[in-house]
């Protein structure tokens, strides 16, 4: 081999001044880091340190306000699904099986549904007038 082709060989090779420069490269890169790090969590604790009390009181309103609202879309959410009064119920069942007997498909889907949530109804009763020890 000759000094040019052991020159090329070891071109390809990494020199012990490229792997010093690459790893003060790294060792400089990974300072900057840590240093940049503590700066954001030295930040983060004094702006979380520093509220007055008239902030502190804004922050408990505001949330006093959000648990209102909350409420009252909780209340108006039960308000819209509670169910109907007996009554209304049994006029629409009675409607229902009036027209189970008319060849439109969606009344028949009804009418079938109606019937499973009747039969499931009826289960429920007969459940909640029994005990784990049995029938009473």
């Amino acid at each position: 081999m000759t000094v040019l082709q052991r020159r090329d060989a070891r071109g390809f090779e990494i020199g012990p001044f490229r792997k010093f420069v690459v790893g003060a490269a790294l060792a400089v890169v990974g300072v900057a880091a840590a240093f940049g790090l503590s700066q954001v969590l030295d930040q983060d604790e004094t702006t979380a340190l520093v509220t007055t009390p008239a902030e502190r009181n804004a922050i408990a309103q505001g949330q006093a306000q959000r648990a209102e609202s909350m409420q009252r879309v909780d209340q108006a959410l039960i308000e819209r699904w509670r169910p109907a009064p007996e009554s209304a119920l049994e006029d629409e069942l009675a409607a229902i099986r009036a027209h189970a007997n008319t060849p439109n498909p969606a009344a028949i889907e009804q009418a079938r549904g109606q019937a499973m949530v009747d039969h499931y109804t009826k289960q429920w009763q007969a459940a909640a007038n029994t005990s784990e020890t049995g029938p009473r």
